[in-house]
């Protein structure tokens, strides 16, 4: 993905390749190509260290060590102490996460623990609300457990509308702060702004989990019915990437590239207008010294 992301830079974006040259466009390919490797190792430390990490409080609160697809075996329900303690551990881990912004930004480090702390919540979150749906006794009746098709796919119909409420609201929120800006200081509206966002982030990884889940229970549905399903499964996964992987580079990489340079111009614009303003405040202070 990330050589992918380089090349429609490249190639397919119009704010790099429109007339910079050709030199241009390799030092902005070999610049874009080194980012997203930093961020793609980013991702998969933190998504093994919170998976691992989940897996090792899952296992202090029930007793039983899930494999390594996450699913306990056997799957039975779970009391509500149980429940309340990881959706508690789950927002301790947004906090934390939330909190992690007063640290100076632009460390390595204290991205990836942020990223850790966001998909902790988010895996947190995933398994409570499974063990919540086992205790449901309207639930057990429509379908026989959470673990089949249909649990998983209503589960994550469940989490995906709640995540997409929270979403709402927090985008609300956000932009009732620059509205009122005038009440606020610019760096509390960012602050704030860097909270919601942290949030919003989190509940995305949480939707994208939950619907990886159930895709890929579906795949192993379908595998499970031919002779050789490990064969099947990588096909299917090729064919997945051979479809979605240039769709994607050509529709939706562009518009992500176009909108991070367009944010990229906003922010310094607004980083020159901020140095304008404290450069005609020093005339005025050094005349009131004086």
């Amino acid at each position: 993905l990330a050589f992918a992301r380089s090349r429609a830079a490249g190639s397919g974006s119009p704010m790099i390749g429109g007339g910079g040259g050709t030199a241009l466009k390799a030092d902005a390919c070999a610049e874009l190509r080194s980012e997203e490797t930093e961020e793609a190792e980013g991702d998969i430390s933190s998504l093994s260290t919170s998976f691992l990490l989940v897996q090792a409080i899952r296992l202090a609160l029930t007793g039983v060590l899930p494999s390594k697809e996450g699913i306990e075996e056997p799957e039975v329900p779970r009391g509500a102490y149980c429940i309340a303690s990881l959706y508690g551990i789950g927002l301790a881990f947004a906090v934390a996460a939330a909190c992690l912004m007063a640290l100076p930004g632009g460390q390595r480090l204290v991205e990836v623990v942020q990223n850790t702390c966001a998909m902790s919540f988010a895996w947190c979150f995933l398994w409570s609300t499974r063990w919540l749906a086992m205790r449901w006794s309207l639930l057990r009746q429509l379908i026989d457990t959470p673990a089949s098709m249909e649990g998983r796919i209503l589960l994550a119909l469940v989490l995906s509308s709640g995540a997409l409420a929270v979403i709402f609201v927090l985008d609300t929120v956000e932009d009732f702060l620059h509205e009122s800006a005038g009440h606020m200081s610019l760096q509390e509206v960012r602050r704030v702004s860097r909270i919601i966002q942290i949030i919003i982030n989190a509940l995305s990884i949480l939707v994208g989990f939950t619907w990886e889940h159930s895709f890929d229970g579906g795949v192993e549905a379908v595998a499970s019915t031919t002779d050789h399903p490990v064969t099947m499964k990588m096909c299917m996964t090729a064919v997945v990437a051979v479809v979605i992987i240039p769709a994607w580079r050509r529709f939706i990489l562009v518009k992500v590239l176009n909108l991070a340079d367009l944010r990229k111009e906003r922010l310094h614009a607004s980083a020159m207008s901020s140095e304008g303003e404290g450069d005609e405040t020093e005339p005025l202070t050094a005349r009131g010294a004086e």
